[in-house]
């Protein structure tokens, strides 16, 4: 149960409407009401699974140096990072047009399960540029 109560803690500190966490408190539970309706599985399981899917397992750290090139820095997220980075993938993503509605946001994690979504193929790049940028994964000093 407190893992549960976690991953939704953060949806709501994350979805914050002009500072009423009331708002974003009824738009998260009436999502995970649709979900349960539309599908046969458990909603709390099919949002964690969601997470996990679009959780990446790399980020890259820009670093800016004086009077020379950024350098890219890949490296590895902790569980707690790569929570809050998959909440802020799907959440930028449904903020991004212009109205937020509670289809939308249990659209989007029934996507995610399918692996049908926008957002994977973000991840997917994320993951790759980091692979790209391997050979200065050893010069981490930030």
């Amino acid at each position: 149960m407190s893992v549960e109560n976690n991953i939704l803690n953060r949806f709501i500190k994350k979805l914050i409407f002009k500072g009423k966490k009331f708002k974003s408190y009824k738009l998260i539970s009436a999502s995970l009401r649709f979900i349960q309706k539309n599908s046969k599985k458990n909603h709390r399981q099919l949002l964690q699974l969601s997470l996990i899917n679009l959780a990446p397992l790399f980020n890259i750290k820009i670093i800016k140096k004086k009077r020379k090139k950024s350098k890219e820095f890949p490296f590895f997220l902790v569980n707690k990072l790569r929570l809050s980075l998959s909440i802020k993938f799907i959440l930028n993503n449904i903020k991004s047009k212009k109205k937020i509605a509670n289809k939308m946001l249990a659209k989007e994690i029934l996507l995610i399960m399918k692996n049908n979504n926008s957002l994977i193929l973000k991840k997917n790049l994320l993951v790759d540029r980091s692979f790209s940028q391997k050979k200065y994964a050893n010069y981490r000093w930030f």
